[in-house]
C-alpha cells in the first residue's frame, strides 16, 4: 500500500509509521509481533534501503524524505551509498572517482537532479514485509493500478529455536479468511 507521496517524510518509531511527523492510522488487519528492535540497533543482515544507515531497523526507521522530480541532491563520498541506487535506477552509470568525487555517466558532478517522482510502499505485515524499507522508493510511473482484493495470503511460521533446517521450506499455512477480502 502506498503510504507516502513525493516530498513526504516517512519515519517508523517502535513500529508506528509517521508521515510528515503525524502518526498514520494502522491498517485494520496489521500484523506485528510483540518484540521490537531498539532504536539504533542495526537490522540483521544489513539489507535495508538505503545502504549505509547502520542504525536503522524495520521497527525504527528513518526519517527519510521521498524524492520528487526536480529535487537537487548534493553528492559527496558519504552520500554515495544512499543515492547510487536511485541514480542507477534512473538509467545512469555512477561510480566514485578519485578523492571521493562522483562520476555520473563518466562526468564529474557535485549534485544530481532527480528525474522522476517516487512513492513509499509498506505492507500490513510490518515484521515480515519486504517493502520500501528494503527495496526503496517506487517510481510513480511504475504504478499501473489499484489493488482491489487480497489474491493470496499465507503464513510461514518459523521453526522453534533449535528445530529443523532454516534453509528448507517450512510448513505453509493458508490464511483462508483473508483471501478475496477487499483492500482498504
Amino acid at each position: 500500500m502506498c503510504i507516502g507521496i513525493p516530498g513526504d517524510t516517512i519515519e517508523v518509531r517502535n513500529k508506528q509509521v509517521y508521515v510528515n511527523g503525524a502518526a498514520m492510522k494502522n491498517p485494520e488487519n496489521m500484523i506485528t509481533s510483540n518484540d521490537t528492535m531498539r532504536k539504533g540497533m542495526a537490522e540483521p543482515g544489513g539489507n535495508l534501503f538505503p545502504r549505509g544507515n547502520n542504525g536503522w531497523n524495520r521497527d525504527n526507521y528513518g526519517p527519510i524524505r521521498i524524492p520528487k522530480k526536480g529535487d537537487v541532491i548534493n553528492l559527496d563520498a558519504q552520500s554515495y551509498d544512499a543515492w547510487a541506487v536511485i541514480i542507477q535506477r534512473e538509467g545512469h552509470a555512477i561510480r566514485l572517482g578519485e578523492n571521493g568525487t562522483f562520476l555520473i555517466d563518466e562526468k564529474q558532478v557535485k549534485s544530481y537532479t532527480i528525474e522522476r517522482d517516487y512513492l513509499w510502499m509498506m505492507g500490513d505485515n510490518r515484521d515480515n514485509s519486504l517493502d520500501s524499507r528494503y527495496w526503496g522508493f517506487a517510481p510513480v510511473d511504475n504504478v499501473v493500478g489499484n489493488a482491489l482484493f487480497i489474491y493470496w495470503s499465507m503464513f510461514n511460521p518459523p521453526y522453534a529455536p533449535g528445530e529443523g533446517d532454516p534453509d528448507e521450506i517450512q510448513k505453509f499455512n493458508i490464511r483462508w479468511g483473508r483471501i478475496l477480502n477487499g483492500v482498504h
